[in-house]
């Protein structure tokens, strides 16, 4: 290029700088700066990215002293999370309401409710012993966060959380369309036993419990585990909780029931896996699929 072309396209664009910034510069924007709008209240289906605020289980509460909920940051469902909106009340977290009384009411409801939205079996007695899902999962209630209340809003939502770790992906239906996420579910590095630290069912693992059983009215101590008619109970609410799957002969897994010290008629049902064979994955809602079985 000419250096003489070269120059004054330089200087025009000095120019330029020279009228444009000043300009800039001395504009006024006139108006007040105004917040973001809170977010509204959360639906059924959302995911939670984290949550805040758990209630400390060493504080000791009257029943009508005043509760602020814990609260909950929406994300997204791919993952991970920590929870899911299982149901929402719009007036939960009213002055009203707000009190360790009503939490607790509510967290049983809460509770209840977990179980319809994951479309796990329903409890169910077979032979005398009433059974009920082994699941991993918790429940808890979140409120709005300072800025939602700020707006007025005063809802409450009931929550279910994995118990052992985060998980990915909708827990709505989830029993239906397979096995459940590993987070949902209890496992043992060896026998069931409460003594025993659980460990998450994504690691090597050789037992998970499916499901707790009562027995009401049966004797107390060790042979309450060991009657047959226990046994044939428990193997016919796992077949239920593996989505029909039955245990035959040749199967690398065991259905046991054994009473630890839950109290005398409190049985605890459990798939192990057999010989030097783990498992790295839950059994719940398995079905036909093979078995998660470590490498």
């Amino acid at each position: 290029m000419d250096r003489r072309l070269a120059g004054a396209l330089l200087l025009v664009g000095v120019l330029t700088c020279a009228l444009v910034v000043p300009a800039a510069l001395g504009r006024t924007v006139v108006g007040v700066p105004v917040a973001a709008p809170a977010p509204g209240p959360p639906v059924p289906g959302d995911c939670l990215a984290s949550m805040a605020g758990i209630a400390d289980s060493s504080v000791v509460y009257s029943q009508a002293s005043a509760l602020q909920l814990p609260t909950g940051t929406i994300g997204s469902c791919a993952g991970p999370m920590v929870g899911e909106v299982v149901s929402v009340d719009p007036t939960g977290s009213e002055p009203a309401n707000a009190t360790i009384n009503s939490y607790v009411t509510g967290a049983k409801a809460c509770a209840t409710s977990t179980i319809g939205y994951l479309a796990v079996p329903a409890t169910r007695t077979v032979d005398g012993i009433t059974w009920k899902p082994g699941l991993g999962s918790g429940s808890d209630q979140i409120g709005p966060d300072a800025r939602q209340a700020a707006a007025g809003q005063q809802w409450s939502a009931c929550v279910v959380t994995g118990a052992t770790s985060r998980y990915s992906g909708s827990l709505r239906g989830a029993f239906a369309h397979g096995p459940l996420p590993v987070a949902l579910g209890l496992c043992w590095p060896g026998g069931v036993s409460m003594a025993t630290e659980l460990i998450p069912c994504d690691q090597p693992h050789q037992s998970q419990l499916l499901a707790t059983g009562v027995a009401s009215g049966a004797a107390p101590g060790p042979a309450l585990a060991e009657r047959t008619v226990l046994t044939a109970s428990c193997r016919q609410y796992a077949r239920t909780m593996m989505a029909g799957r039955a245990v035959t002969a040749g199967d690398p897994l065991a259905i046991q029931v054994v009473a630890q010290g839950l109290g005398p008629q409190v049985l605890l049902c459990s798939a192990t896996v057999t010989g030097s064979n783990r498992l790295t994955g839950s059994l719940m809602g398995i079905g036909t699929r093979p078995l998660p079985l470590a490498n």
